[in-house]
């Protein structure tokens, strides 16, 4: 067993055991194209896929992609286009503060020509991107499943994230979405466990707009694993 497998059976055992009424029997390790862990209640096979969230400390010293981003989406709010999600992964860590102004721009101009309709979602790689984009962003991914009150953009660095809110749980939720047909090759329901881990100095509490959101997926169901209270959340969900 892999340290990754452990990792993740060990996040299922504590689902497991929090969750007693679920009457999940003992989890079992998989490979892709199944979900990560195979259980069952009764005759039905239940697929467990699990995604971690690393949350930073609030303090920590806000970097320079952070502030292309925040820039960007200024200047996309100022175009006066619907509220949208879009989540990206960076491939170097600071962008030289030299080319803030411009990668600010090209990052608006690109989510703003290409939004998609209400209720989906796309994702382009970097090959997919203007050259200026492609050499800093491994992708950009970008949302609309429902009407969102604002606009939300976040990094994805190695997991790490500033704070959860409704946006953040739904591009998680999206990010696994494609592969739950493969999933569905193994089990008869997939399952989808979301776990917020982190240095005991960065945990926070789920926000209750996060709480009580309803998210769109291909998922039966959906569940987060906290770390203070270290409990189990249930997520209202919409097939997608």
């Amino acid at each position: 067993m892999t340290k990754k497998q452990q990792d993740e059976l060990h996040l299922f055992d504590e689902f497991r055991r929090l969750a007693p009424n679920l009457g999940l029997s003992e989890g079992v390790p998989k490979e892709p194209p199944a979900a990560d862990v195979l259980s069952s209640i009764g005759t039905n096979t239940i697929g467990i896929e699990v995604t971690r969230i690393l949350r930073q400390d609030e303090k920590r010293r806000e970097s320079e992609e952070s502030r292309v981003v925040e820039a960007a989406r200024r200047q996309y709010e100022s175009l006066g286009l619907p509220a949208t999600g879009v989540g990206m992964s960076w491939v170097q860590k600071d962008p030289n503060p030299q080319d803030r102004d411009l990668l600010a721009k090209s990052l608006a101009e690109f989510v703003a020509q290409r939004l998609p309709s209400r209720g989906s979602w796309v994702v382009f790689d970097a090959d997919s991107l203007p050259k200026i984009l492609s050499d800093r962003l491994h992708y950009i991914r970008i949302e609309r499943f429902v009407d969102y009150p604002k606009n939300y953009w976040c990094i994805s660095r190695a997991g790490w994230v500033a704070s959860l809110d409704p946006v953040q749980v739904q591009l998680e939720i999206a990010a696994k979405d494609p592969k739950v047909t493969g999933y569905r090759q193994t089990c008869d329901e997939a399952w989808l466990l979301i776990a917020l881990e982190g240095d005991p100095s960065s945990w926070c509490r789920l926000s209750e707009e996060a709480r009580t959101h309803r998210y769109v997926t291909k998922f039966k169901r959906v569940f987060l694993l906290g770390t203070t209270p270290r409990d189990i959340t249930e997520f209202v969900v919409t097939a997608g």
